[in-house]
This record gives structure tokens, C-alpha cells and sequence, in this order.
């Protein structure tokens, strides 16, 4: 599983982030090479000034703690993230 955060997405005054994970998977033959590539959102972050909101694809309220485990740093990055 690798983690990445998108680009942050501005709309009025929110940012909305998503931290998705990413696979590609490469096969190939003698004759033919396939790629492919899948991204799904493991959270859901929205920024409002200083204030700092996360949740899960479902829908569920996510911790600090809860981001941090996935992916160290992000709750900072988020939150000093230009405007």
C-alpha cells in the first residue's frame, strides 16, 4: 500500500484533501506489457482556517492520532498547506 496526499482543493474558504492509497500493478510476457493502476481514498480531510477536520470514505469521524498512524506528517502538512 503507498499513501499519497492529493492536491488540496479549494472551495470558497475549505480545503478538502483526500489521503489515497495507490496501486500499480505491472505484468507482462514475452510479447505484452499491462499496467494498471488503482486509487481509493483511505481519508477524507477538511480545513477550515486553523480548524482541521478528517473522516473516513464512509463518512466516520477520524482522530489526529488515527491520520498520523496512516501517514506520519500529514496532519501538519494539511494544516500549513498554502492558501
Amino acid at each position: 500500500m503507498t499513501l499519497s496526499l492529493d492536491q488540496m482543493l479549494r472551495i470558497g474558504p475549505f480545503g478538502i484533501v483526500a489521503l489515497a492509497n495507490t496501486t500499480v500493478t505491472v505484468n507482462y510476457t514475452q510479447k505484452a506489457a499491462t499496467v494498471f493502476g488503482h486509487k481509493s481514498p483511505v481519508a477524507i480531510l477538511l480545513r477550515h482556517g486553523a480548524t482541521l477536520q478528517a473522516f473516513s470514505p464512509d463518512g466516520a469521524p477520524m482522530s489526529k492520532d488515527d491520520i498520523e498512524k496512516l501517514c506520519p506528517g500529514t496532519w501538519h502538512r494539511v494544516l500549513l498547506a498554502d492558501d
